[in-house]
């Protein structure tokens, strides 16, 4: 199990190899977020139209926290139309830089258990969003890419 757990991580780095999390993340201006203020009936309301399980949490262009469905799962159902994002939400913040190699997210993503890691700034400004997701969609593409085996079958 040990020699196939550290093949699994030899052909992630190989595939990870010179990408870094601003190769693959969303960037700001594509992630949806919530106000502080949101309602957290609103929040299931857009977790099932957009099918996102969290989001971050912005007030003013600055990152306050991420509020995710468990959070929103440990409110008894009857009091979510008066409970707001900021009365629930994570202020323990994930984050990485966009020079974060993308091996390293993934590592940590599965360490801590979590999704999606925030992408800030030096000011600590949202600039994107890496989630397990991306980080797979991205390493399927970049094996495919660069499959000596794949290249030589297409040759042939």
């Amino acid at each position: 199990m040990a020699a196939g757990a550290e093949g699994r991580q030899t052909t992630l780095r190989a595939a990870f190899e010179g990408v870094a999390v601003g190769d693959v993340m969303t960037p700001a201006a594509d992630v949806r977020t919530l106000s502080p203020e949101t309602t957290l009936d609103t929040v299931l309301e857009r977790m099932f139209s957009e099918r996102h399980t969290g989001y971050p949490v912005v007030d003013s262009g600055r990152l306050d926290g991420v509020v995710t469905l468990d959070d929103v799962r440990d409110v008894d159902p009857e009091r979510r139309p008066s409970t707001t994002v900021g009365d629930v939400m994570s202020t323990d913040l994930r984050t990485v830089d966009v020079s974060t190699e993308a091996m390293e997210a993934m590592q940590r993503l599965v360490r801590d258990d979590i999704g999606r890691l925030l992408v800030t700034d030096d000011s600590g400004a949202l600039v994107g969003l890496v989630t397990r997701s991306d980080l797979v969609t991205a390493m399927d593409i970049l094996r495919e890419r660069r499959d000596p085996d794949v290249e030589a079958s297409r040759m042939a």
